[in-house]
């Protein structure tokens, strides 16, 4: 390659497009491009997950209520974290790893102290709805269940 060509960012026109070498990487940068990225149809909504990988092949439990992340803890056998390893308070409602919700996460579900406290509060209150999902939880629903 030319001393003109960049080689560290992937998607940048090469200082000298006449160079052969220049030339064919702009135009497989573009073909990866091209094959990444969506041609058509609306944008999907953001992937919500009920556990997230933490570093030392740890894992976290996310509530589905307020997305607060648990200490990191070890895996189960099929990836997510085992609830009795989970600190004090945590809710763990099993599901299978390919079950899917209808706001489209997959696997148990869990709910931090916090909502456990407040759920619990509202129930002997006898208020409905207990509590409610995150916003991308609900724009997740409304855009596979009903539709929008």
């Amino acid at each position: 390659m030319s001393e003109n060509t960049p080689t560290t960012t992937p998607y940048t026109v090469p200082d000298n497009p006449a160079d052969p070498e220049a030339a064919a990487l702009l135009m497989s940068n573009n073909r990866e491009h091209e094959q990444a990225a969506p041609t058509t149809g609306a944008a999907s909504p953001p992937s919500i997950v009920n556990w997230e990988c933490a570093p030392d092949g740890m894992v976290r439990a996310i509530c589905q209520y307020c997305d607060r992340r648990s200490d990191p803890v070890e895996a189960a056998y099929d990836g997510r974290p085992r609830s009795w390893d989970l600190e004090p308070g945590w809710s763990c409602g099993p599901y299978p790893v390919d079950f899917e919700h209808a706001d489209g996460s997959q696997g148990a579900l869990f709910r931090c102290p916090s909502c456990c406290v407040l759920a619990g509060d509202r129930q002997r209150r006898g208020i409905r709805p207990l509590l409610s999902p995150t916003p991308a939880r609900a724009l997740n629903i409304a855009t596979t269940v009903l539709g929008l």
